[in-house]
């Protein structure tokens, strides 16, 4: 008679051990990832670029940092509303995801900025991605019914020409997409 009820009571425990490890998994992974576009985070991403330039120096090759930004994404939002910026942003994450290789990574920094970390890739490569993730970008998606065309503007920065550290390659990158999307 004992046992019936013994025996529930550790299922039910157990299934809140699982319960508990799910969430602590959760959680561990938010600390890394974009919750919206289930990309790596800022803290990831630095910790890729990281990594990256530690195995570029010790092999000799290059490494290229691409910033991008999305252009008017504000207006989308405004006229929109923010539930159809928060679909462009999941439909350029994609979009992005797809293009790359997969020893790259590409993040979301946060808004509408993204970055991506190219191993092995040099200023012609990286043009070559770049101009990828344009046409990716700005080829015309349907959002709530609507059709609707994203511009992206992109900066480039490859290690060691424009910089040696992560915080110059991100600087650097992020300059050149400013000055991109100053010049049109």
């Amino acid at each position: 008679g004992r046992l019936q009820p013994a025996i529930e009571r550790e299922l039910r425990e157990a299934e809140v051990r699982r319960e508990r490890q799910r969430e602590s998994d959760r959680v561990a992974y938010l600390a890394y990832h974009d919750e919206l576009t289930d990309l790596p985070n800022r803290t990831l991403l630095n910790d890729r670029l990281h990594q990256g330039i530690l195995n570029a120096k010790r092999e000799g090759r290059p490494l290229a940092v691409i910033a991008l930004d999305l252009d008017g994404f504000k207006e989308i939002n405004d006229s929109l509303g923010h539930h159809a910026g928060d679909r462009v942003l999941q439909l350029v994450a994609a979009r992005l995801r797809h293009v790359l290789r997969e020893s790259d990574t590409v993040a979301r920094l946060g808004g509408d900025e993204f970055a991506v970390v190219l191993p092995n890739t040099d200023v012609p490569g990286a043009e070559l991605a770049a101009g990828k993730l344009l046409q990716e970008v700005e080829a015309p998606m349907l959002i709530e019914g609507r059709p609707l065309t994203v511009r992206g503007s992109i900066g480039i920065a490859v290690f060691p020409v424009h910089g040696g550290t992560e915080l110059e390659l991100l600087q650097k990158s992020d300059l050149a997409m400013y000055v991109a999307k100053n010049d049109r």
